[in-house]
């Protein structure tokens, strides 16, 4: 995982050598391969290296062009480097070189020719822009702050802080979004004026300012080239096999976590299927799972086991981590934000097992229940009527009645067929009269509830367009920002390593693939997952091709909740009173002690308890309306 950094000044003035070097120095560990940076008078940009690919061996940042006009630094890895390579015929080229070129051929259009994960900015001193760019997913950060003047970037908000321009401002409605729970923002930080790019975004920013704009969106008139499941089931699979054998590209052994779940179960039995045939791109491969003890919830190292005997191989298990209290109030202050939640820090055992094996890489199965499996039972009803499929609707009611019943069929198609289809604007009257105490943040102070109300404004539109109610559900799941933000902290966690993680779900092919199928597709009858499981069913064996539930792994976070409880909880109620309602913040954060009951209750006093962390060093002098 290696990092950026930046500094343009568009009046002119020189940038000093040392301003760049202090936010390289911000974030050393992101370069264990080395560091270097450029600077020629009012531009600097800077690189952390780490190397993660055979070819990023051969990489020198910051990459000057050979006109000497352009300037890239890069933090990512691109997936699609072999049709790159003979597209802009540079046989053998780095990822950077080819990201470059791309720039060079195509313009501002470039990030829509890529895939992978990334963040990029690219000097253009002809034009004297900046062009940035962010991946997919936000799987790789880009912080950044402009003053209408000078623009500074980096891979943390730390190095941001190095420069005497930008002060520590409380940004309350990000705070408020966190305390409730309910994070809106794409783009905003707990500091005002520090922002994100968002995910599948690039930027222009030159004299003029800012300009920001969609770098892909999926196409809702995909088609796939299938008509019978026998088709569907060979081109998933196909599919998938060539998405994990392009993303084992590295130049050391790759690290996978296998949970025995459906998601990275499958991609570790593909992985090692294109071992056994000579096509993994890395030296080897090892398998990590948690062992938790029997009896816990979370405790399901049987079907990792099962997945190892399957393969022939031995998946190595490890001790789910815990930290102290105080570990995360260090690391909040040390990314000046959210430190992260327990069930990301269990991982941190299979992280350092693998480090000391010398995997840079570790590979997982995150996105897989988003965009191979997310739907209810019987939306596929919703699909064939707002798509006018009849074929569709006829298929899906001749087999439900053979399998559930007149009954139970007419239910599925009215409940999760014709009220999927009452347009979005009645469902939102409707729930206006239904009370609902998780959205009503009881728990936070009347200033804060009227903060967060006006910050809910800040949602991205519903999908009008679309040709299938499951491509609305889709699009929402795309532009949901909670899950940026944990890949932002496992990403951070990871950088501490010097390693990066890889999702083969989260795939540029996976969501488009998702946005062209039909919920029929994902669920049938009884059974979820329906094309996931038949194209992996001779890789799998029967005990995780049948698994229906999952391992709860929220008693990680029951258990630092009782130390929460035990050291914090007073020190909240008062020193946060301008934050939270304390007699509904001590009622729920008192309510839920039993380690297997894990509600609203538990993620509520975590909550607090980080944003308190995260302001705990925070310059009163420098308040704008002190929470």
């Amino acid at each position: 995982m290696s990092g950026i950094a930046g500094i343009v000044d568009f009046s002119g003035s020189p940038i000093p050598e040392s301003l760049i070097g202090g936010m390289l120095d911000r974030m050393a560990h992101r370069g264990r391969d080395g560091t270097g940076h450029w600077v020629s008078g009012a531009v600097a940009l800077g690189h952390c290296m780490t190397h993660s690919t055979p070819e990023s061996l051969t990489e020198t940042q910051p990459m000057v062009s050979q006109d000497a006009r352009r300037v890239l630094v890069m933090d990512g890895r691109l997936d699609n480097w072999e049709e790159l390579r003979h597209e802009l015929g540079m046989p053998g080229a780095n990822d950077a070189a080819l990201v470059l070129a791309a720039f060079e051929t195509w313009g501002e259009d470039y990030p829509s020719r890529l895939e992978g994960d990334y963040a990029i900015a690219i000097w253009d001193s002809e034009h004297q822009r900046l062009h940035t760019a962010r991946d997919l997913f936000g799987r790789r950060p880009f912080y950044y702050s402009f003053d209408g003047t000078r623009f500074a970037f980096a891979s943390e908000i730390g190095p941001l802080f190095t420069l005497h321009w930008i002060r520590q401002t409380l940004n309350e409605g990000m705070l408020a979004e966190w305390l409730g729970t309910d994070l809106q923002s794409f783009v905003d930080t707990f500091w005002s004026g520090i922002y994100r790019l968002k995910p599948r975004h690039q930027a222009r920013v030159d004299r003029g300012g800012m300009v920001s704009r969609s770098s892909w969106e999926p196409d809702i008139h995909g088609t796939v080239p299938c008509r019978t499941d026998e088709e569907f089931i060979d081109y998933y699979r196909s599919m998938m096999r060539d998405i994990v054998r392009r993303q084992s590209r590295s130049h050391r052994p790759l690290a996978f976590e296998v949970s025995g779940g459906l998601d990275s179960s499958a991609v570790y039995a593909l992985a090692h299927d294109l071992a056994i045939h000579g096509e993994l791109l890395a030296p080897g491969m090892q398998g990590y799972t948690l062992a938790f003890p029997p009896g816990s919830r979370a405790h399901e190292v049987e079907y990792a086991r099962a997945v190892g005997r399957h393969c022939g191989t031995t998946i190595r298990e490890c001790e789910p981590a815990y930290r102290p209290l105080e570990w995360y109030r260090d690391v909040a202050a040390a990314r000046h934000d959210f430190p992260g939640v327990p069930n990301g820090v269990m991982l941190f055992g299979m992280y350092e097992a693998a480090q000391a094996d010398g995997a840079t890489v570790i590979v997982g199965g995150y996105g897989g229940d988003e965009w191979t499996g997310q739907s209810t039972v019987g939306s596929y009803y919703a699909d064939s009527l707002s798509g006018w499929n009849w074929v569709g609707l006829r298929r899906a009611l001749l087999e439900d009645v053979r399998e559930l019943g007149v009954r139970r069929t007419c239910f599925r198609v009215i409940r999760y067929g014709l009220v999927p289809m009452i347009p979005g604007s009645v469902k939102d009257v409707i729930r206006g009269f239904i009370p609902d105490g998780f959205e009503g943040q009881e728990w936070l102070s009347a200033p804060m509830r009227a903060i967060l109300g006006r910050r809910k404004k800040l949602r991205v539109p519903r999908l009008t367009r679309a040709i299938r109610c499951s491509q609305r559900r889709l699009y929402a799941t795309m532009h949901s920002p909670e899950p940026i933000n944990m890949y932002e902290i496992l990403e951070y966690y990871l950088a501490r390593r010097s390693m990066e993680t890889r999702t083969p779900f989260q795939s540029k092919r996976v969501v488009q693939f998702a946005f062209s199928t039909e919920d029929w597709m994902r669920h049938r009858g009884v059974r979820n997952r329906w094309l996931h499981r038949a194209s992996m069913q001779s890789l799998l064996p029967p005990s995780v091709q049948e698994r229906s539930g999952k391992a709860d792994f929220n008693v990680t976070v029951q258990r630092a909740n009782d130390e929460v409880r035990a050291v914090l909880l007073s020190q909240l109620e008062s020193r946060r009173s301008a934050w939270l309602d304390a007699r509904q913040f001590g009622k729920r954060a008192r309510r839920i002690v039993d380690v297997d009951a894990v509600g609203l209750e538990a993620w509520v006093l975590w909550y607090v308890a980080c944003c308190d962390a995260v302001v705990q060093d925070f310059n009163t002098s420098d308040r704008r309306g002190q929470p």
